[in-house]
């Protein structure tokens, strides 16, 4: 469920960054970490990638995948991260995030920023959506992340459903 700028674009970044550990949060059908693990092989790149949903119905992932998908209720992103503490800690570098979820993104993308270090990486998807583009706003309120044109520019000016929304994070 996404446009084909943004998956080339995804492609294209995958390449270059090549994470050690993507952590998607919005899962739906288990398509786009399917999207990344396939990615990633062809590349030869070890990944840990880990998807995150709600409607773990929804999720349509094949027993033969290395994907390790969690239950999550967004809403409560600090229990969660208590509980699970050992995935945030032990994450190998480079690192991307992907919000895909659209429920409590502040508070999630703030939880989760205390693990990034310079050079991960963040998506935030479907910032076309005037709401969610305000919610990323407010997150990176005196956050140290950089926009990075080069992706959303990849197809022309903010050209896919990402406005704005591919994020190095950057230590000054």
């Amino acid at each position: 469920m996404k446009d084909p700028m943004s998956v080339s674009i995804l492609m294209q970044l995958l390449q270059d960054l090549k994470p050690k550990t993507i952590l998607e949060f919005g899962t739906f059908d288990g398509g786009s970490a399917l999207y990344m693990e396939d990615v990633m092989k062809s590349i030869g790149q070890d990944c840990d990638i880990y998807t995150f949903d709600i409607d773990e119905d929804n999720v349509k992932l094949p027993n033969d995948t290395k994907i390790k998908f969690y239950k999550l209720d967004n809403y409560k992103i600090k229990q969660f991260v208590i509980d699970n503490i050992d995935i945030f800690n032990n994450m190998e570098r480079p690192v991307l995030i992907i919000e895909d979820s659209h429920h409590n993104v502040i508070e999630l993308l703030d939880e989760i920023d205390t693990f990034l270090v310079d050079g991960d990486y963040i998506i935030v998807e479907d910032t076309i959506d005037k709401k969610k583009y305000n919610e990323l706003s407010l997150f990176l309120e005196g956050k140290e992340y950089l926009v990075d044109t080069h992706y959303c520019d990849f197809w022309g000016y903010n050209n896919n459903w990402n406005f704005n929304s591919y994020l190095k994070k950057v230590d000054k």
